[in-house]
């Protein structure tokens, strides 16, 4: 059976963030945080402000 479009953007995402994280270092970990908020955008929509605003608040704080 193959696999959901979605499990492997999803997946395929995942990938992405734990490369950037391997880079260490500021941009490797602004990279690495980008990667979440765009997760949880495609995880939970736009609709779900709670995570969405988690995931902002994250991103902002890694620009500092």
């Amino acid at each position: 059976m193959a696999e959901h479009p979605r499990a492997t953007k999803m997946a395929s995402l995942e990938e992405w963030r734990i490369k950037a994280f391997a880079l260490g270092g500021p941009l490797g970990h602004l990279l690495s945080r980008s990667f979440d908020l765009i997760h949880t955008v495609v995880r939970d929509g736009i609709a779900n402000d709670m995570s969405l605003g988690y995931a902002l608040e994250s991103l902002s704080r890694e620009r500092e």
